[in-house]
C-alpha cells in the first residue's frame, strides 16, 4: 500500500518535535572492493550499514527539542515515523545531532538537522490486523479496532456489515484506495449509501 508523508513524524527523546515537516534516512552499507587478477568485472563484499539522515522543518518558539539535543553533546534517542496511523512502523536508534536555523528576511524562518547513529537502530513493523466488519457511518469503521481498510471494494467480500440492514443515506466506509462503499442489506456497493 501506498502513502502520503503529510502523517510522519520525529521523536527526539521520546517526545514528538514540533513543527518538522521533512526527515530522510539513508542506511546504505559499506562496500568494498575485492576486484582481482583474471575477474570479468569488479566485485565487492558488504561491510556494516552507515545510518545518517536529516530532518528539517519550521522554526517554534515553543519547542527547541532540535537544539537541545544538539547541544546536549550525548547521543539522543531519535524515532522516525513515516506514517503516524500505522502504530508501530518506525526506525529507532541512539543518534548524534547537528542542528541548524535559516533566517531569510523574506520568508518563513526554518530549521534542519543531520544525524548519525550512536549504537544499533531497530526498524519496526505494525502487525497487520485484517478487517472483519464494518461499522456504519458518515465515514464509519472496520472492526475490530486498529484493522487495516481492505484495499478496494473487491476486497470487502466477507466483511459482515453493522447493521445488516441497509445503510442509511450518506453512510458508508473508505477503502484503502480511498473508494468509499456502503451496505445495500444484501451487497457491498460503491459510493455512500
Amino acid at each position: 500500500m501506498r502513502y502520503h508523508g503529510k502523517t510522519g513524524s520525529v521523536k527526539i527523546g521520546g517526545a514528538v518535535a514540533a513543527s518538522l515537516n521533512k526527515w530522510s534516512l539513508n542506511a546504505a552499507t559499506d562496500k568494498a572492493d575485492v576486484t582481482a587478477f583474471g575477474d570479468s568485472n569488479k566485485q565487492y563484499v558488504v561491510g556494516l550499514k552507515d545510518l545518517k539522515g536529516a530532518l528539517a522543518g519550521w522554526f517554534d518558539d515553543t519547542d527547541d527539542k532540535l537544539f537541545d539535543a544538539a547541544d546536549a553533546g550525548t547521543p539522543i534517542d531519535l524515532e522516525l515515523f513515516p506514517v503516524s496511523t500505522l502504530t508501530g512502523l518506525s526506525w529507532k536508534g541512539p543518534a548524534y545531532l547537528d542542528a541548524s536555523i535559516d533566517v531569510p528576511a523574506n520568508g518563513g524562518i526554518s530549521v534542519s538537522g543531520d544525524f548519525v547513529a550512536a549504537g544499533n537502530w531497530t526498524r519496526t513493523f505494525p502487525a497487520v490486523i485484517a478487517a472483519t466488519g464494518a461499522t456504519a457511518g458518515t465515514p464509519g469503521t472496520f472492526t475490530p479496532a486498529g484493522a487495516q481498510a481492505p484495499a478496494n471494494i473487491t476486497q470487502m467480500t466477507g466483511i459482515t456489515a453493522t447493521p445488516n440492514t441497509a445503510w442509511t443515506t450518506g453512510q458508508s466506509v473508505v477503502t484503502a484506495d480511498a473508494g468509499h462503499c456502503h451496505w445495500s442489506g444484501t451487497a457491498w456497493v460503491a459510493g455512500n449509501a
